[in-house]
């Protein structure tokens, strides 16, 4: 839980490998594991989410995402 940035690369990569259901799989189990998932995390999970078409779910962590970095 403390390589939150470790854990967003490998949603990346797997996303960027086109294994988006992996990538939503992972991303999940990251984020119910970690106490406090940061905004990095948070949208690569979004990322994963929107490529599987579940827009909604996606569009609620880009806000967690937005309230946690505004920068993001």
């Amino acid at each position: 839980p403390a390589r939150q940035d470790g854990m967003a690369l490998c949603v990346r990569a797997l996303i960027r490998a086109r294994a988006f259901d992996d990538a939503v799989q992972r991303g999940q189990t990251f984020v119910d594991r970690t106490r406090s998932p940061g905004a990095e995390l948070l949208a690569a999970q979004a990322s994963a989410l929107f490529r599987v078409q579940r827009n909604a779910e996606a569009a609620r962590l880009y806000g967690q995402v937005t309230r946690l970095d505004p920068d993001s």
